[in-house]
């Protein structure tokens, strides 16, 4: 939700329908407040493991269809 150009409240928890490709080209604005995620994923190669962090920052995209997760009112 947006109040006067800030972000003011999550949206979530929503499951975002649609291409990575069409997501990724309607993105109109990035912000400046990137953050790593809290946890930690793997990735697995080969017989090796390695742990990763993702993070990224607010993003704005245009004409992305969401819905709500069921029984989370």
């Amino acid at each position: 939700m947006d109040r006067a150009g800030r972000i003011a409240a999550a949206a979530g928890p929503v499951v975002v329908c649609g291409s990575i490709r069409d997501a990724l080209h309607a993105v109109t604005m990035v912000g400046n407040d990137f953050r790593y995620d809290r946890g930690v994923g793997f990735c697995h190669k080969n017989g090796q493991t390695l742990p990763v962090r993702v993070g990224q920052p607010t993003v704005r995209i245009d004409n992305m269809q969401v819905a709500a997760v069921a029984g989370n009112d």
